[in-house]
Formats: structure tokens, sequence, C-alpha cells
């Protein structure tokens, strides 16, 4: 959810009380409950509803004693350094390191899988939510850009053009 994704929850098991919390859907619920989670009822989804309380959740994770996740974020914000920066060789071990760990949620027995891929580079630049705004599959003149990272107004950041082609050579990505 940090990353601007939605989640499922059921919230029909929720006591509507602080002590009876047995399942994560339960947490949720109490957080809807508490006003941190924003609940859509037509997909039963719970979401960050906003930035202020998204830095807030972040702020928990980095407080915490949470290493994993801290080496996650700290990757994926030297990621978009090295992107920025153009450093191609930082940037394919970056996602290498990542489709390789696997921490994503994506089968071995999809590692190849353009939608596995998809999953390896939404994943690895986790961080782009902080600055910039996602777009995928965005129209263009020649087709349709796989991951567009558009940077949030008055950062001067770049976008983030991300194409994704299976056995294909980086020159035909970029034409």
């Amino acid at each position: 959810m940090i990353g601007g994704n939605e989640m499922p929850v059921d919230t029909s098991t929720f006591q509507n009380d602080m002590t009876s919390i047995r399942t994560k859907d339960d947490v949720l619920s109490l957080l809807i409950h508490l006003g941190y989670l924003a609940y859509n009822t037509t997909k039963q989804t719970v979401r960050i509803p906003n930035e202020e309380i998204r830095r807030e959740f972040l702020s928990t994770i980095k407080v915490g004693s949470h290493d994993v996740t801290n080496k996650i974020i700290l990757n994926s914000d030297q990621l978009i350094v090295d992107t920025i920066n153009c450093d191609e060789d930082a940037v394919a071990r970056a996602i290498q390191d990542t489709h390789d760990a696997g921490t994503f949620g994506v089968s071995p027995l999809f590692y190849n899988d353009e939608q596995a891929l998809r999953s390896v580079v939404r994943f690895a630049y986790i961080s782009c939510v902080n600055s910039y705004i996602k777009i995928e599959e965005l129209p263009s003149v020649h087709g349709y850009a796989d991951i567009v990272y558009i940077p949030k107004d008055g950062l001067g950041l770049p976008a983030l053009l991300i194409e994704l082609k299976m056995d294909g050579s980086a020159d035909g990505a970029i034409e």
C-alpha cells in the first residue's frame, strides 16, 4: 500500500473493538475505522488515502526493526539516483538483484514472464511513489510505453520511461 496499491480486505469479521484483533483483515478494518485507511466498498479494497498518512506509514517502518524493508527502500532510492545518472550497470544490477531476491511475490515458474518482469520493475522502483506519478501502458505514437514515472510538480526531476523487451535489444526498445 505504501507503493500506492490497494489491498483486498474482508471487514465482516471485525468486532468493532481494539481487543478482539485476530487477523490481518481485523487490523486493516480497525485502521479504516480510525481514519488511517480508505475503504472502497465496491471493490472491497483498502488504500492509504493521502500523502501525509503514507509518510506516517513510511516513518513507522523506518523507526521499527524492519531491516529488510529498510534495505528495500534504500536500494530503491539508490536505483532512482542511478537511473537519473544514467548508470546502466548499476541499474541492471539493481533490477537483477530484485528479480533474483523474489521478494515481490512472483513464482519462479514465471521468472521471464513479461508480467513478472513488470512486477520486478514496479517493486525495484517502489520509492518513486514519493516523487513520481506512475502510469502503465502509456499510449505513444508508436505503441505503448510499459511503465512511465512522471515527476510530481516542482521537483525538477526527469521523467523515467521503462520499456520491457524480451529477447530484444536496447536499441529496439529505444526505437
